[in-house]
């Protein structure tokens, strides 16, 4: 069956931190983030497409990626990951049941288990190739993604 949803982790899978964040220039927001080179790749798959971070959405809100994604915070899903519950309001504000959605991310505890515990398809992004007994679908770049999902 063809994903109807593909939902993103942001940090490590889509961005990063432009520079070591110290807490102060967080509290004071001066923190910048930018995207991978490959998240651009993803912007014109042919379905629904979210983001689900643990972060505040002040911290990437200047990238523009509200054009491509719906963007889900704890502040919008009251959860926060690795909590089912968290995914789960995505996929109910998309109305797409699990098997109908695909979770990228880069952490297994954080993104991959909880999503395969719910039945989605989860795909494991490791740019550095660091995590070696991974026995799910990995990938090094999201260039990768067309392949796998169409």
């Amino acid at each position: 069956m063809k994903s109807q949803l593909i939902i993103f982790d942001f940090f490590g899978t889509l961005g990063f931190f432009a520079k070591e964040v110290k807490k102060e220039d967080f509290l004071k927001g001066n923190v910048d983030c930018g995207l991978f080179d490959d998240a651009k790749e993803v912007f014109g798959l042919p379905c629904q497409k979210a983001i689900l971070t643990t972060g505040s959405a002040f911290l990437f809100s200047n990238l523009g990626l509200e054009k491509h994604f719906e963007i889900f915070t704890p502040k919008e899903t009251k959860f926060i990951k690795p909590d089912t519950r968290a995914f789960l309001m995505v996929l109910e504000k998309f109305n797409v049941k699990p098997k109908q959605a695909v979770m990228v991310g880069d952490e297994i505890e954080r993104d991959i288990l909880p999503a395969e515990k719910l039945g989605m398809k989860a795909i494991l992004i490791d740019r550095e190739n660091k995590i070696k007994n991974y026995s799910g679908i990995k990938i090094r770049s999201l260039a990768e993604l067309k392949n796998i999902l169409i």
